[in-house]
Order: C-alpha cells, then sequence, then structure tokens
C-alpha cells in the first residue's frame, strides 16, 4: 500500500475512500461508517456492506473479535465504546446520542443457502415477498375511516375515498408509463420500477435498543444463532450472510420520522480446493459463491447501465435491491488479506471494490412521516383482525395439527419430543451467549461448555426423532402455507406498532 494506492502482483487499485491496514477499528468506522450515520441523521436511508474472501476480516470489521461484544467489556468505560468494538456496535452508539431520537430498533436476517431466517426468534425461517414501499398521503380532505380530518396525515392502509382514488390514479400512472417506450437510461428504468419491485423479509422480529449493553446483548444473539463452521482458511467461517436493520425512529409535532440503516456482513467467497471442505460445507460453499457471484453481476450490470440487472438471480440481491437503485447511499469495504498465497483470491475482491465504487446512484432524502396516532390505530385494527384470523385458522387446525384418528401414545410422544427439542434449542443459545460473559470475566467457562454439549447432543437427537414421528403416516398435518402468511403478516404488524414506540 502506498499513497493511498493498492499493488497486487503488478495491478494497481485505488478507490474514492480511505484504504487502512491492520485492524484499527476506530479508522475502519470514521472511513466506513460515521458518513453512513451522518446520512440517517439527515433523513437518507444507508447501506454498509462487508465483502471479501473467507477469513480477510469482514466479521471482525463488521462486530469485533468474536466474543468482544459483551456486557463485562462495558466495565470501566463510562459511555466510552471498547476500542476493539467493530463498525456496527459504534454507528449504534452514535445514534443513540441523535437529538430528538424517540426509539431504536434491529432486527437481523440471515441467508443461508439461499433461505432467510429470523436471528432473533429462534431462527425461524422468513419469507422473501414483493414489497411497495410504505407511503402514506397528506390530504386535504378529511379521511373518513378513521374520523381524522383536514390536513393529517393518511396511513398506507387508510381506505377512504380519497386515498382509493389516490392509489388509482397511481395505478393508471404506473399502466401509461409502462406502455411508453423507454428511451431513459438504465439507472432511470430500474429508479422507475423498483418501488414494484423491492423485496423485503416479512414477519422478522425487531429488538429495542435503549443502551451499548442492548448492543451487546444483540450482537451475542446474533453470533450464538448465525451458522458458522472451522475449515481449512477460518478456525471460525461464518456460512450465511447477515442482514442487520437497524431502524430509527423520531417524533416532530406528533409525527413519526423513520430512517433505517443496514449492515450486511457477507458470508466469504472460497475456493474449495484451499479450504478442504466436504459434504454439507461443500455445499454451504457452491451456495456461498454462487449468490456472491450474483451480487458481481448485478454491480456489473449497474456499472455498465444495462437495461436489465439480475436483481432476481439470488435472495441475496432481491434483498439488496433497494440499496442498489438509488433509494439508499450504499459503502462497501474490501477486506483482504495481505499473504502473497491469497493474492488471487485478493485481485478479485480488488477488483469488485472497483466495479461497486464506478456505480453511481444518487441517494436522495426519503422520510418516511406518518401521523404518530392515525398510524398506530391502523395497525391496531389491522393487527387485531390479523390475529382473530390467525386464532380461527389454528382452530382450525391449519397451523400444525395432529391428524384425527391418531394413535394417542404417538400423539404423546411426538408433544414431549417437541416441548423437549424447543427447551433445549433455547437453552443452548442462552448457553452460547452466556459462555461469552464468562469468558470476558475470566470466569471458569468448563462448565458451561460442558452443559453446552450435552444441550446440542440432546437437540440434535431430538431433532432428528421428531423428524421421524412426523413422517408417521396418519400422526401430523404440517401447517398450511396460509396459515404461516398470516403469522408472518401478524409478526410483521406487531413489529411495526413496536417500531412506532
Amino acid at each position: 500500500v502506498v499513497g493511498g494506492r493498492i499493488s497486487v502482483r503488478g495491478q494497481c487499485f485505488s478507490y474514492p475512500a480511505a484504504v487502512i491496514t491492520g485492524s484499527d477499528q476506530k479508522a475502519a468506522y470514521e472511513a466506513a461508517a460515521a458518513p453512513l450515520v451522518a446520512g440517517v441523521q439527515q433523513g437518507i436511508n444507508c447501506t454498509l456492506l462487508a465483502y471479501g474472501q473467507t477469513g480477510s476480516g469482514k466479521t471482525h470489521t463488521m462486530f469485533g473479535p468474536t466474543g468482544c461484544l459483551t456486557e463485562a467489556s462495558l466495565a470501566g468505560q463510562a459511555d466510552a465504546v471498547p476500542e476493539n468494538w467493530g463498525v456496527f456496535p459504534r454507528a449504534i452508539a452514535e445514534l443513540l446520542a441523535t437529538p430528538g431520537l424517540s426509539s431504536l430498533h434491529a432486527s437481523a436476517v440471515e441467508v443461508y443457502m439461499e433461505n432467510a431466517y429470523d436471528l432473533l426468534s429462534n431462527r425461524a425461517q422468513l419469507r422473501i415477498g414483493n414489497c411497495r414501499p410504505t407511503q402514506s398521503a397528506v390530504l386535504d380532505g378529511p379521511d373518513v375511516s378513521s374520523g381524522h380530518f383536514q390536513g393529517k396525515v393518511h396511513p398506507s392502509s387508510c381506505t377512504c375515498r380519497d386515498c382509493f382514488q389516490k392509489r388509482e390514479l397511481e395505478k393508471e400512472a404506473q399502466a401509461a408509463r409502462r406502455s411508453e417506450s423507454v428511451s431513459a437510461s438504465a439507472a432511470k428504468q430500474i429508479g422507475a420500477s423498483k418501488v414494484e419491485e423491492e423485496h423485503v423479509t416479512v414477519g422478522e422480529k425487531v429488538f429495542p435498543i435503549e443502551s451499548l449493553a442492548d448492543v451487546a446483548r444483540l450482537a451475542r444473539l446474533v453470533e450464538a444463532e448465525r451458522v458458522a463452521h472451522g475449515h481449512a482458511m477460518n478456525a471460525r467461517s461464518s456460512r450465511s450472510h447477515c442482514l442487520v436493520r437497524v431502524h430509527a425512529t423520531r417524533t416532530e409535532a406528533g409525527c413519526a420520522v423513520k430512517q433505517q440503516l443496514l449492515f450486511v456482513d457477507l458470508a466469504g467467497s472460497e475456493r474449495i480446493a484451499k479450504s478442504e471442505v466436504e459434504g454439507t460445507r461443500r455445499v454451504e460453499a457452491v451456495n456461498i459463491n454462487k449468490s456472491l457471484t450474483a451480487l458481481a453481476k448485478v454491480v456489473q450490470g449497474l456499472q455498465l447501465g444495462a437495461s436489465h440487472v439480475p436483481f432476481r438471480d439470488s435472495s441475496l440481491t432481491m434483498l439488496l435491491r433497494a440499496s442498489f437503485t438509488g433509494r439508499s447511499r450504499i459503502a462497501v469495504t474490501v477486506c483482504v488479506a495481505a499473504d502473497p498465497e491469497h493474492a488471487e483470491e485478493t485481485i478479485c475482491s480488488l477488483s469488485f471494490g472497483v466495479r461497486v465504487a464506478q456505480v453511481r446512484d444518487v441517494a436522495v432524502r426519503e422520510d418516511r412521516v406518518v401521523d404518530l396516532a392515525v398510524e398506530k390505530r391502523s395497525i391496531c385494527i389491522a393487527l387485531e383482525a390479523a390475529r382473530a384470523e390467525l386464532s380461527h385458522m389454528e382452530s382450525a387446525g391449519l397451523g400444525g395439527s395432529f391428524a384425527e384418528g391418531a394413535n394417542p401414545s404417538e400423539v404423546k410422544s411426538l408433544q414431549d419430543n417437541l416441548r423437549r427439542f424447543q427447551e433445549f434449542k433455547l437453552e443452548l443459545v442462552e448457553l452460547k451467549m452466556a459462555l461469552r460473559e464468562v469468558q470476558a470475566k475470566r470466569g471458569a467457562i468448563e462448565a458451561v461448555e460442558t452443559k453446552m454439549r450435552y444441550a446440542k447432543s440432546q437437540m440434535d437427537n431430538l431433532h432428528d426423532i421428531v423428524l421421524r414421528q412426523k413422517s408417521i403416516a396418519g400422526l401430523w398435518k404440517p401447517p398450511t402455507s396460509s396459515f404461516e402468511r398470516k403469522r408472518g403478516e401478524v409478526n410483521e404488524l406487531e413489529a411495526r406498532l413496536a417500531l412506532l414506540g
């Protein structure tokens, strides 16, 4: 590294932002995350993405060394951030100090083998669905459905005549735009269609953050639940992409103003010949490389102004679409290893960084402003109806039930095993989190590790038993897809209500 330029095997790379050597967490935060935090405070949604080969330091940069995010590490720090904490907890600390902030929440989603899982809800699988960003309309007429009058903000779910007519006019305008011959640039085409094609996970849990201790608890839970395994190149390799979305809400004159800051810790690319993985680990590596290839194709398409950008090629790129299409300011941290044996992978990572730097999307301020009282009332009404419908579906046996005439002894056995499986699963997560605190306090970890091994063996054994029992003919009816969708809807409404404080 000379004068901000990186040279590898005769190839030189330079970037618009800082080039940092070593592992200075404060310098990394100032270069990568501080401008994004400022953007959120100014009303712009932002994304920080960490990219690089396995073992290059992405998770270290984003969160810090394994096990560093503990409440014990805060002892004697006053309000200061511990030196080895990564850019994510540092950004949260800065947001917590934002004047006028009414609430801060975070959700954590793992994309593993093309499926999405909620890391804050026992790794519950999440549906990836289409979404029009929640919009509210300021109308001159009264909202007859809720009793709020002139000058109020109508929620997206409002059913009054004016809101209905506004939505119909929007549909007609969209149809007209689709029928016209498009001569604008590819970036503008993407911007025109992004509202219709944004994808989100549905129903993930949100975690309230009020202090640095909450940040430590959140990070420990994410670390405990995320899939990670060792191989020849990395003792603890993340086998999934992790998306932590921070929701910042401030209240102004009875209205809630909402922004988001997304942190994306990508799984590392790897050459299977070097990592020497086999079996399930090999399948994981193939899926990781496939999704990262899809991401590279998206970046290349945006860089070249292609008429079609393949966002739908992977779950990861679908979820990152809003970040790459101008509605969000995005920064990418490229992590590389200095070892000569990794030169080829380093060149690939640095080349990706150059392509990303050439994508020019201008993020716009996009305050999501809603009348607090109206929005709360609207969500509560929808939530009450959704819960009632979910309860009715569960009573009808659509939420997973025993078949009529099932053997009573088999029913009791499966019920007991399901209960024990969930108990051991929750215990294992709690033990993983407790282990970090014990290590941080330099306590005896042998007892905790023994309990962890026992809980893990029992959980794995019960998992296999439950699968076999559920496959017995005439015993178990799994939840229907309609029930799962309705449960996701209830979770989504509960999260939206929580974000309003």
